[in-house]
């Protein structure tokens, strides 16, 4: 060649057909494109490269057919390589396309299993060369399966799996290619009389090219599931089907240049039954690609993903041990990183997920999004933020015998960075639910998890990013259910971690957990439960400020069955738990509260007929507490006789205090307020244990009650670790209006150096302390006031 003659274009791959039909039981076909060939090199001065050539198409086609007895058939495609540009030359080139593939598989059976798998895999685009120019594009992808079974006894089974192809490098200023998009429309297919069927279809979006020496990364691409199966007949069956999407990988840069978008991804997956036993199964998972590393600009957002699945079972009788489910997940992709000061890592992608499920036998819906991660920051960028998860009625569920429901949102982590950590997404699982006129089961959860913040390294200034906060709140109306559970739990994220000496710790986040669950059919039972947990403190240097945690239960409206509640919460200073429970044959309401360093009002009691209350809050701020180290925890406990009708009016209720004490102060109990109604009670027992002692004192009138209020109670010394208090109590009383509610304090003291003299119950009086002064240094009647304990008429 001369100077300035330019390259040629390579050629194209050759294509590949491959078909198998046989009349035998099993048949198998494979098929591979040829490459493109790369273009040729231009003599320089002035010469140019040619462009690569594109990868050859492949197509394969396997069929079966088997009318005695099962068929199997598998097929697989894959597409050719793309050519890549001339890596010599002044103007440059593309990188040539990635072949196309085609899978297809066919089975009919008559018994035994119809069993066809197909797998299509597009080709890799060409390598481009050069501002301007571009790496080729992944080949497209597609597959499909279908099986027929002719036989009851018989199984089905249609699986498709299909991979765009990826993009091409770019090189020397070129931008890198796209992945191919993938897109399945019922791509597996199962008709006839198969005992039990299963179909399963899988996409992904091919991954965006990388780029060296400058150029922007190819996108990701999208892939999109979408599946419908229905069923008929009066033959009993079992069938699940099961709908992936996957986003591509966005490219990444080495030299400058901005990192490709991750690909999205969505899912569509809907089953329908009608008939006398068909079982349902269907399961969605959607997962958005990965954005690509930035190193002159800000990282771009993860990709989206979207789930949604539906399932209906419509019998001719109602079925109650059949069970229908649906379970719906989808992935924010993480978000692209950065380099340098200035920018920041891409935010992580948004999710978002649904399930739905009807039946006439039992209902199962599931429903859980995850946000994406925020990107890395590097060389002085900032962390990328985690997606926040927002769920609002997300499930939903019909039966007339029983549902089951589950809501999970999680948000997504910070990036981490050698600056500043990104901060961790928020997350909110919120489900109202109103049931109606039916009687069925209910149990019903929701989850919610904030998002851990990004971790920083390297940098005696670097940052770490505040955790998440989260909220899960579920209220249930079943007025003719004889049977509800109702569970909530909400965990703050914790802040990142700091790798170095010097760096700032940040705050974990916050939860909150409300549960509410109200009922009205007689013989009811009824249980709810409420946790919530801040997030933890930073592995290794314990300075991480900490949240607030607050959980909240309640059941209203047990008729003649039970009533019960329990919460939970934890963070940074400890542990604490309440329960209450009533057992009544009137309308019965339960009632706890437990929370973590929130603010406390003494003595508000509402003594409603029919409720037990019991509340514990550890590290409680407000003037009656003084500072953060000098109360540990505060209980309240009511209850109030629910009236007419009731042979036993029983309610119990408890709370376990965990906190760490030091070898410098004692433990002390100090009663705050109280207040009756009527006769107040006819029996009250109060119990406390803490390592060895054990108390379990029992009144019959209230006055027993005033004078073992009055007294001082020292628990014992703190021994340098974790002390955990548990607190019960036993109320009955058969007189109609009567109720009684008192409330108290675990609260830190002088520590003690004389022998203890037992007491009935086993606390101790201090003798020498008293003589000395020291318990009425303390100031605990001072700190609750004069006539603490309160009579109602």
């Amino acid at each position: 060649m001369n100077p300035g003659e330019s390259g040629t274009d390579g050629g194209n791959g050759g294509d590949a057909v491959a078909l198998s039909n046989a009349d035998v039981t099993s048949n198998e076909a494979y098929a591979t494109g040829g490459n493109g060939g790369d273009g040729g090199v231009g003599v320089l001065p002035g010469g140019s490269q040619g462009a690569g050539g594109n990868g050859g198409g492949a197509s394969a086609t396997a069929t079966t057919v088997n009318p005695g007895g099962g068929a199997t058939a598998s097929a697989r495609a894959t597409g050719g390589t793309g050519g890549n540009a001339g890596f010599v030359g002044e103007l440059g080139a593309g990188g040539g396309a990635g072949g196309a593939a085609t899978a297809s598989a066919s089975t009919e059976a008559a018994g035994g299993n119809a069993d066809s798998r197909s797998e299509a895999y597009g080709g890799t685009g060409g390598a481009g060369y050069g501002v301007g120019h571009v790496g080729g594009e992944g080949g497209i992808a597609t597959a499909f399966a279908d099986a027929v079974q002719n036989s009851a006894d018989g199984g089905v089974y249609a699986q498709a799996w299909q991979f765009g192809g990826a993009g091409g490098i770019g090189f020397a200023g070129a931008d890198g290619g796209s992945g191919a998009e993938s897109v399945m429309t019922n791509a597996t297919t199962a008709t006839g009389l198969a005992f039990n069927t299963t179909l399963n279809s899988y996409g992904a979006g091919g991954a965006g090219g990388d780029t060296a020496g400058g150029g922007n990364g190819g996108r990701g691409g999208d892939a999109t599931t979408v599946l419908s199966f229905s069923k008929d007949g009066d033959s009993q069956t079992f069938n699940s089907a099961r709908a992936d999407a996957t986003g591509g990988t966005g490219g990444s840069t080495n030299d400058g240049g901005l990192g490709g978008q991750g690909g999205n991804a969505g899912v569509d997956l809907d089953m329908v039954a009608s008939g006398l036993d068909h079982w349902l199964t269907a399961t969605g998972t959607a997962t958005g690609g990965a954005s690509g590393r930035s190193t002159s600009g800000n990282g771009l957002a993860g990709g989206s993903a979207t789930s949604s699945v539906s399932v209906m079972s419509e019998k001719s009788e109602r079925r109650w041990f059949q069970y229908d489910s649906a379970s719906s997940s989808a992935f924010g992709g993480k978000g692209g990183d950065a380099s340098g000061p200035g920018f920041a890592g891409g935010v992580g992608g948004t999710a978002s997920a649904s399930a739905s499920a009807v039946s006439d036998g039992y209902a199962a819906a599931t429903a859980s999004q995850i946000g994406g991660a925020g990107g890395d920051g590097r060389n002085g960028a900032r962390g990328g933020d985690g997606a926040a998860s927002i769920m609002t009625n997300a499930v939903a569920a019909t039966s007339p015998f029983g549902i089951n429901l589950a809501q999970n949102a999680y948000g997504g982590a910070g990036g981490a960075s050698d600056s500043q950590g990104g901060r961790g997404g928020d997350a909110t699982s919120s489900l109202t639910l109103d049931m109606g006129t039916a009687a069925s089961d209910v149990f019903a959860s929701v989850y919610a998890a904030g998002g851990a913040g990004g971790t920083t390294f390297g940098n005696p200034l670097s940052i770490d990013g505040d955790g998440g906060d989260a909220t899960a709140l579920v209220d249930v109306t079943a007025l003719n259910t004889t049977s509800a559970t109702v569970y909530a739990q909400a965990r703050g994220g914790s802040a990142g971690n700091v790798f170095y000496s010097g760096g700032s710790d940040e705050a974990d986040g916050s939860a909150t957990a409300n549960a509410r669950l109200t009922m009205g059919a007689d013989n009811a039972y009824g249980a709810v439960s409420a946790n919530a947990y801040s997030g933890t403190a930073c592995l290794g240097c314990g300075s991480n400020t900490g949240n607030s945690a607050d959980a909240l239960a309640e059941v209203v409206g047990a008729t003649g069955g039970y009533a019960a509640a329990n919460s939970t919460s934890a963070g940074s200073s400890g542990y604490v738990e309440a329960n209450s429970y009533a057992t009544v044959a009137s309308p019965a309401t339960a009632v706890t509260h437990s929370s973590v360093g929130t603010a406390v009002t003494p003595g508000v009691f509402g003594l409603l007929a029919g409720t037990a209350v019991s509340k514990a809050v550890l590290a409680p701020t407000g003037p009656d507490f003084g500072t953060a180290t000098q109360t540990f925890g505060y209980g309240l406990f009511e209850a109030a006789y629910g009236g007419i009708g009731e042979t036993a009016g029983q309610y119990r209720g408890s709370a376990s205090f965990s906190f760490l004490t030091t070898l410098g102060e004692g433990l002390y109990l100090d009663f705050l307020t109280s207040r009756a109604l009527e006769t107040a009670f006819d029996t009250l027992t109060f119990s406390l244990t803490l390592g060895a002692l054990n108390l379990n004192e029992t009144f019959s009138d209230l006055a027993s009650f005033q004078s073992f209020f009055d007294a001082d109670h020292f628990l014992g010394n703190g021994d340098g670790g974790f002390q955990t208090v548990f607190v019960s109590y036993t109320y009955t009383s058969l007189f109609q209006g009567s109720g009684f509610g008192f409330d108290y304090r675990l609260a830190n003291g002088p520590r003690v150096e004389v022998n203890p003299v037992p007491l009935p119950g086993g606390f101790v009086l201090l003798l020498g302390a008293l003589l000395s002064g020291v318990l009425m240094a303390r100031g605990r009647k001072a700190a609750r006031g004069d006539g603490a304990l309160l009579r109602a008429a």
